[in-house]
């Protein structure tokens, strides 16, 4: 059996880097999927890129600095679902980083993502979706695609 010496904890904060790593080994005893642990290092990449410097202590991030990386996404022209895609990771760290102890408590909010309202098919628009194919010239695909959508129009 290995012997392990113990060190006091040090009063000092970890970098942002090590604060990651430490969460990310919390997830694995936690038995996320790996999916989900994948998902948080490819979406903490976009983050550790805008903040820079991950080497700083981890009480360098504020809330101003989670709404400036918002802007940033925004800059890049991401869609709100994407923004909010990208914040739902940082989310899930920065309250871990809270519970912790390594950061002051502050809220994180999804964006609104708006969806735009499609317009529905005209009724003429609807005849010609509708209307039979040429069973001499038409492929076995399209005459098929045209049964299911009568069958239920129908149904």
């Amino acid at each position: 059996m290995r012997k392990r010496t113990l060190q006091p904890a040090s009063k000092a904060l970890p970098s942002i880097k090590m604060a990651f790593e430490q969460f990310q080994k919390q997830n694995h005893l936690k038995n996320l999927s790996q999916g989900t642990i994948e998902f948080y290092s490819a979406k903490s990449r976009c983050f550790f890129t805008f903040l820079g410097d991950t080497d700083q202590p981890i009480d360098s991030i504020t809330e101003e600095t989670v709404v400036d990386y918002i802007f940033h996404l925004k800059e890049k022209q991401l869609h709100d679902t994407t923004i909010n895609t990208y914040l739902r990771m940082v989310r899930a760290f920065l309250y871990w980083c809270m519970d912790k102890g390594y950061l002051e408590r502050f809220s994180i909010k999804l964006i609104r993502a708006d969806n735009p309202i499609k317009e529905a098919y005209t009724s003429d628009e609807l005849e010609r979706l509708l209307e039979a194919p040429d069973q001499k010239t038409c492929s076995f695909s399209e005459y098929r695609n045209w049964v299911i959508v009568n069958f239920l129009l129908g149904t």
